[in-house]
């Protein structure tokens, strides 16, 4: 008795595999389908996202704030858990200087924050381009505004990548 043949993975192995008999080479090929065209069909056109911040409050939460009605604004939806997620969005603020300075009789303490932008797939890992954010300094007791402001532009960024993202996914 002849053993059956092994499952066929590619399309291009189909076409050198063993093929059964009375079976064409062009149906063992349609046998299976690879698994990233089968991901990109179902990827949402509006997908998904969880946003996460970590690091100092006086830049995360406006950040956080600016990121959900950005992405409310664009019709997408925001969840707090990844599991139900399409897209996985974290921002890492990090303090990278404080100085301290007195003018005009005024203490200032501005510090100079880094934001690094990192977004990946919840399914399958790919990446989804974040924009790149440039230093943010300001002093918190007279400045927070310019936290505001920049987390406003922040999160359009965000939205665009997301957005651009999904376009590309569904045009593949």
């Amino acid at each position: 008795m002849a053993a059956a043949p092994a499952p066929v993975a590619t399309a291009a192995a189909a076409a050198q595999a063993p093929v059964a008999a009375g079976q064409a080479p062009a149906a063992a090929a349609r046998r299976e389908v690879p698994a990233p065209q089968a991901a990109a069909a179902t990827f949402p056109e509006k997908p998904v996202v969880f946003f996460r911040c970590s690091g100092p409050n006086e830049v995360c939460n406006p950040l956080r704030t600016a990121v959900d009605e950005a992405l409310g604004g664009a019709g997408l939806t925001i969840v707090r858990r990844p599991t139900g997620a399409d897209i996985d969005v974290e921002a890492q603020v990090e303090v990278l200087q404080q100085n301290v300075d007195r003018q005009f009789g005024t203490t200032f303490a501005v510090r100079t924050y880094s934001i690094v932008l990192n977004g990946e797939t919840t399914k399958t890992g790919e990446v989804v381009s974040m924009p790149s954010v440039e230093n943010l300094s300001f002093d918190q007791r007279v400045g927070s505004e310019r936290a505001n402001e920049r987390a406003r532009l922040v999160a359009a960024g965000v939205v665009e990548r997301v957005k651009a993202f999904a376009a590309a996914k569904k045009a593949r």
